[in-house]
């Protein structure tokens, strides 16, 4: 019995659901998805792309080799190949970059009769998933928004204004993901209307793919946090991971042998108050919060702060030294003494 290789699993995965096979290639690393896709072909790509709508289509598209995916488009039908050129237009963390074109619209000037046979019009495949009918004037510039319920549910000659719900609540094809996060979190909408400076509908940005987009973004901010990349993640390739960990790890043990050369400037400091050395891991921990990777700080981290000369303990280190000598069995102990701390370190909680 032939065992199939990756290439071979993922093409028959994409003869049942295009859809799936997507979310599949997504979980892989770049050189995986790559390999798989340079091995099929860009016949065999443009087929599974028509399969999908625009929004997963321009998703795929983006994560592959430029020439690759322009290959791609050329050989898609003319509009199919517009709507994803739209998208990628737009900029990474824009609305644009992940709305989608597949949408219900009407003129808002219509019944609901007339409104039912506009819709029966529209091709399949430019309908969508939204359960939301957004209507527009004569220019597309979005007006309201009617859920397909009430199309339903009223009269046949009954005028769409008197149904829809206006304003409607919609973004920019340049508004932030950030900012559009915020509205579906407070809003609990399953989809935002996108609309261009002139407020004409140009797409629909769908909860799903805000959430993925989030997922994303949080993926990224968590692997540069601990000094990786989010590749790191997808892959089991040790050289890999090394690849990706190393300069990380170069960057810690170059700062860390500074702080230590900081430190040897003070040993003398260290020897006469002995206690100073139980600091230097606070020190450490305060250095390792501090310095990120690409230069990223953590919200509530501070300047690791100076080394203060020894010179400014002589008084606490000498009734150190009287209180060791004094009490001997105490030594260890003398260390944690309440009042002597408090000199050692002055201004600590």
């Amino acid at each position: 019995m032939k065992i199939m290789n990756d290439t071979e699993k993922w093409g028959l995965l994409a003869q049942t659901s295009a859809t799936k096979a997507v979310s599949e290639l997504a979980d892989k690393t770049r050189e995986e998805s790559h390999k798989i896709t340079n091995e099929l072909g860009v016949a065999y790509m443009a087929e599974v792309v028509s399969q999908l709508g625009s929004d997963a289509a321009a998703e795929l598209l983006r994560a592959l080799p430029t020439d690759f995916s322009q290959q791609i488009i050329a050989a898609l039908p003319a509009d199919k190949a517009k709507d994803i050129r739209e998208i990628l237009s737009h900029p990474e963390g824009t609305a644009g970059a992940v709305m989608a074109k597949e949408y219900l619209h009407v003129p808002s000037d219509m019944t609901i009769a007339d409104a039912i046979e506009y819709l029966h019009l529209i091709p399949k495949e430019k309908k969508g998933k939204i359960p939301y009918v957004y209507a527009h004037d004569a220019g597309k510039r979005l007006e309201g928004v009617i859920q397909t319920k009430d199309l339903v549910f009223n009269p046949l000659d009954t005028p769409i204004r008197e149904i829809m719900n206006a304003p409607v609540v919609s973004v920019n094809r340049n508004t932030s993901q950030q900012d559009l996060a915020k509205i579906f979190q407070e809003q609990r909408y399953l989809a935002v209307p996108v609309v261009d400076d002139d407020q004409r509908l140009v797409g629909v940005v769908p909860a799903d793919n805000m959430l993925l987009a989030v997922k994303e973004q949080a993926d990224k901010d968590i692997a540069k946090i601990v000094g990786t990349d989010a590749e790191e993640m997808k892959t089991h390739s040790v050289p890999k991971i090394m690849r990706l960990r190393l300069p990380w790890l170069f960057v810690n043990i170059v700062s860390g042998l500074f702080c230590a050369f900081i430190a040897g400037l003070f040993e003398h400091g260290i020897e006469e108050v002995t206690a100073l050395f139980f600091f230097i891991p606070a020190q450490a921990g305060i250095h390792l919060s501090t310095y990120r990777p690409l230069g990223m700080r953590s919200a509530g981290s501070r300047p690791a702060p100076g080394v203060v000369p020894s010179g400014r303990y002589g008084p606490s280190a000498a009734r150190f030294r009287r209180h060791r000598a004094s009490c001997p069995a105490r030594r260890h102990a003398g260390l944690h003494h309440s009042a002597d701390r408090s000199r050692i370190a002055p201004g600590g909680d």
